[in-house]
C-alpha cells in the first residue's frame, strides 16, 4: 500500500496552513479548479521574483546548507557516473544532507533514513540507469523526454529505498538530486506537494512522481534563462538547474503564507 500524506501531516509541519492562499483552497484542503495551472503560470511569469524571495529569506542555514554545498561541489568534480559512485566522500555528504533536511527523526517516528551501505550499494546497482540520466538537464527536456526520464529516475528511487517508510519520493528525490543536480529537483510535502496539490491527501508514490516531474521540467524549459542567471550570479542555494526550480517554488509558497 502506498503511503499517503494526509491533511494532518501537513498541519503538523505547516503551522500556517489556514493562511496559504485560502481563496484557492476548498474546505477539504483540495485545490480549486484551475488553481494548479494558475499557480504554474504565476510561478513562470514571476520566476526571478520568487527566486529572489527565496534567497532573501535564506531559511536553510547551518548543516542544511553546508552538507548540500559540499555534496554538490564533490559532484561537480566528476565527469562520469562510475567515477562519482566511487567517491565515498560524495556519498557521505549526500547521506549527511538527509537528516540536515529533516529526513531522519529521532524517537518512534517511522520516517527514518536507511542504512548508508545498503543505500549506496543499491545506488551502484543502478549505474546503468544513472548513465542514461547523467547528460540530461531539466531545462532542455521536451514532454516525451521528461516522461521517459521520470520513469528511469523513479526506478532508481524505488530501488535505493532511502527512507525506511513506505514513502520514497521525498527522501529518494533529495538523495538523487545530489547525483543529478541539473535534472532531479528535491521534492517534499511542505512546498512541492502544496504547489501541485494543495492540502488534499496525496499518495507520494510512482504515479505522483510521474505526474509532477514532467510539470517541473516544463517549468524548467520555460524559465531556462532566469534559472541559469541565478546560477551564474551565485545565488543562495542556486547549485544547479533543478534546485533553482525548487527555490522558486519555495519562494512562491512562502509568499502565500507558507512555512518559514
Amino acid at each position: 500500500m502506498s503511503a499517503v500524506v494526509t491533511s494532518e501531516t501537513f498541519a503538523s509541519t505547516f503551522d500556517t496552513c489556514s493562511g496559504l492562499d485560502a481563496a484557492a483552497l476548498t474546505r477539504d484542503g483540495s485545490r480549486s479548479a484551475g488553481t494548479q495551472e494558475g499557480w504554474i503560470e504565476e510561478l513562470v511569469s514571476g520566476f526571478s521574483e520568487w527566486v529572489f524571495a527565496f534567497e532573501a529569506a535564506a531559511i536553510f542555514p547551518g548543516p542544511s546548507l553546508y552538507f548540500h554545498e559540499r555534496a554538490i561541489a564533490r559532484r561537480r568534480q566528476h565527469e562520469t557516473v562510475r567515477s562519482l559512485l566511487g567517491d565515498t566522500c560524495f556519498l557521505e555528504y549526500s547521506y549527511a544532507v538527509l537528516p540536515a533536511w529533516g529526513m531522519h527523526r529521532l524517537g518512534s517516528v517511522r520516517a527514518k533514513v536507511g542504512d548508508f551501505a545498503q543505500i549506496t550499494d543499491a545506488l551502484r546497482e543502478k549505474a546503468t540507469a544513472l548513465e542514461a540520466l547523467w547528460p540530461l538537464q531539466i531545462t532542455e527536456l521536451d514532454a516525451d523526454d521528461a516522461q521517459h526520464a521520470a520513469a528511469i529516475a523513479w526506478d532508481v528511487i524505488a530501488h535505493i529505498r532511502v527512507s525506511t517508510s513506505q514513502t520514497q519520493i521525498v527522501a529518494g528525490s533529495k538523495f538523487l538530486h545530489h547525483a543529478l543536480p541539473d535534472l532531479i529537483p528535491p521534492i517534499d510535502g511542505r512546498y512541492t506537494s502544496v504547489f501541485f496539490n494543495g492540502y488534499r491527501p496525496v499518495a507520494m508514490n510512482r504515479a505522483t512522481f510521474l505526474d509532477w516531474f514532467p510539470k517541473l521540467a516544463a517549468i524548467g524549459a520555460r524559465c531556462s534563462k532566469p534559472i541559469r542567471d541565478a546560477i551564474a550570479r551565485g545565488g543562495y542555494m542556486a547549485t544547479g538547474e533543478a534546485k533553482v526550480i525548487d527555490n522558486a517554488i519555495i519562494g512562491f509558497i512562502q509568499s502565500r503564507g507558507g512555512d518559514d
